[in-house]
């Protein structure tokens, strides 16, 4: 699993799973004890980030950090 949103510009592989969204996709993010949940923009859709996917638990909080620093965390 890759989250691109960093800004380093490096595109998506070519392996077709892959997308890149900017930060304005997206209005706000909150955690659940599993899960990042970001909420889209158009506030009907969700997409979700399963805490196992981390490789460590730094990632989390790599992750977490570049949320806070893009989004508004909700509730």
């Amino acid at each position: 699993m890759r989250v691109l949103g960093g800004g380093d510009g490096q595109p998506p592989g070519p392996d077709g799973t892959s997308a890149v969204y900017g930060w304005d996709v997206y209005a706000a993010w909150a955690e659940t004890p599993n899960l990042f949940v970001v909420v889209y923009a158009n506030g009907r859709d969700l997409g979700w980030i399963p805490k196992r996917a981390a490789l460590v638990p730094e990632d989390l909080e790599r992750l977490r950090g570049l949320l806070d620093r893009n989004l508004t965390r909700a509730g």
